[in-house]
């Protein structure tokens, strides 16, 4: 993914993991890691290198978790 930060271009690799779901129109900026078996609901945005541990679900703007299990 690219960003444009103070007139530079910045490129910064995203990381999803196996298992992952994103849904309709859920957004994740660069720099992102998603470990495995994450679910990110519709409208959520993952904001620039957030780490998102595995077996977690996420929803909001800025993404909040709602849930973790313990697999």
């Amino acid at each position: 993914c690219h960003t444009f930060e103070q007139r530079l271009w910045k490129l910064l690799p995203v990381v999803i993991g196996p298992y992952s779901i994103l849904m309709p129109m859920a957004m994740v900026f660069s720099g992102c890691t998603l470990e495995g078996n994450n679910v990110i609901h519709p409208c959520t945005l993952i904001m620039k290198n957030d780490h998102l541990p595995i077996n977690t679900q996420w929803h909001g703007c800025p993404a909040t978790m709602t849930l973790h299990t313990a697999e």
